[in-house]
């Protein structure tokens, strides 16, 4: 039902969820066709968020309810005080700082049944290969220690959220006109609706490293030896994450020498790239088989970075198993979702070949091999995770709230687009003949960017 937001809503005589959800999104469904309708409500699942993202200027007062459906949605069903806040990363500290931290995992003692529980804080949504958004952090004030945090206290959200409003993508200036450019499901939009129709693309990428591999100084200098960029940084135009060499007995003093070592041989070297130039890392983890550390040509300098994430890692989940050691010997009770927590941090700890508390390790000095899927970890495994922007390009597909639709033809500076008297310039030129042709009387307002084609 309606919220405070919309309080005009609440005049109804009838129950709106009976309409439906593609009714309660359209503001003129009684102008427009089942045809369409039902187009529109096969477009909604497809949208993406956009960096644009604004509250329609034709709206229902229901896109805030149906945009509360998020992907990763967190929800608590208690209130709770507050613990420890632990990032991932202890940001810019140490004489090797990493600049941005991914997540915070905010532990807090529920109000209702005093057990200690968690929520993740995460600075970004990764949906599927390509897709997801930076979220927008909520109520940072009350996230500190000791402070109560109440169960209804969003702590992210979407770009698409502001306040009551919901922004099911963005608006823009529409003009109907006859040209070329513009035939059929044909548009031609500005510059700047261009901009704003701009998504994140978020990858993942695993990086195996053998034993006998050697990884190339790319992103450091004589001082500091880096093969990947690090959190907060970006890939050259290139789009060359790392690569490593294998060198052989006849070419081992030619290709290991500090010159060679920072130049890329294509026809030799194993190459990791991004989809695009310019990604930014956004997250790091870094596992180490520690049985098979000292085998092979490796000097401690060259793997340097992947200590210092896997440093962070190990401090991160010590201050998980250190809180859960406290509350067992203070009998606090412990959550399900918590427990399982632990058991992963402690398990992190134990690869790693840190001792744990209670934990008895099998036989003397022995640790426990890494795997990923059942897949033994032969010496390190980097999953590196970055973003890029999608910019929209000719070829893309754009859908409006009721059912009308079309493909990106040409891209022209906002100069260049139609401007009426009153100075107001166009966003998106659409052809006035297709608005009849498919009975589709409403004149689209609001777009979105749909998959691209």
């Amino acid at each position: 039902m309606p919220n405070k937001g919309y309080p005009y809503l609440e005049d109804c005589k009838a129950d709106h969820r009976l309409l439906g959800a593609t009714p309660l999104l359209n503001p003129f469904a009684d102008h427009v066709s089942s045809q369409r309708g039902k187009m529109f409500s096969d477009h909604v699942p497809q949208a993406q968020v956009v960096t644009g993202a604004e509250h329609p200027l034709v709206f229902t007062g229901y896109e805030s309810q149906c945009g509360d459906y998020e992907i990763f949605h967190y929800d608590r069903d208690q209130d709770g005080c507050i613990l420890a806040v632990i990032p991932k990363f202890n940001v810019r500290s140490g004489s090797r700082p990493i600049m941005f931290s991914p997540y915070d995992l905010i532990i807090y003692r529920g109000a209702e049944d005093n057990a200690i529980h968690y929520v993740k804080r995460a600075k970004y949504v990764r949906c599927s290969e390509d897709y997801g958004y930076e979220n927008k952090l909520l109520n940072i004030n009350k996230v500190d220690i000791n402070s109560l945090l109440s169960k209804d206290d969003k702590l992210t959200t979407s770009p698409n959220h502001d306040g009551y409003k919901y922004g099911i993508g963005t608006n823009l200036n529409t003009v109907y006109m006859s040209l070329p450019h513009v035939t059929e499901d044909a548009f031609v939009i500005s510059e700047t609706a261009a901009k704003k129709l701009t998504t994140w693309g978020y990858c993942e990428l695993n990086i195996d490293i053998s034993p006998d591999q050697i990884p190339l100084n790319l992103y450091g200098d004589e001082e500091n030896y880096k093969f990947f960029p690090d959190i907060g940084e970006t890939v050259g135009d290139d789009c060359v994450l790392c690569a490593f060499r294998k060198p052989s007995v006849a070419s081992f003093i030619a290709d290991t020498n500090q010159e060679s070592l920072s130049e890329l041989q294509p026809l030799h070297d194993t190459i990791f790239y991004t989809k695009h130039p310019g990604a930014e890392v956004v997250d790091i983890t870094v596992h180490i088989n520690r049985n098979n550390r000292n085998k092979g040509f490796k000097p401690d300098y060259l793997f340097d970075q992947c200590e210092k994430y896997r440093e962070q890692h190990n401090n991160h989940y010590r201050q998980i198993v250190d809180i859960y050691q406290l509350a067992k010997n203070r009998g606090v009770p412990i959550s399900n979702e918590f427990n399982c927590l632990v058991t992963d941090a402690m398990r992190e700890l134990l690869i790693d070949g840190q001792r744990v508390e209670g934990v008895n390790r099998t036989g003397r000095g022995s640790t426990v091999t890494p795997a990923e899927k059942k897949k033994i970890i032969e010496f390190i495994r980097i999953t590196i995770t970055y973003r890029y922007e999608r910019k929209v390009q000719r070829g893309f597909k754009l859908t409006g709230r009721y059912g009308n639709k079309g493909v990106i033809t040409d891209i022209w500076k906002d100069e260049d687009m139609p401007t009426d008297q009153q100075g107001f310039k166009a966003d998106i030129i659409v052809d006035d003949q297709s608005v009849f042709n498919r009975i589709d009387l409403c004149l689209q307002t609001v777009m979105f960017v749909e998959k691209f084609l």
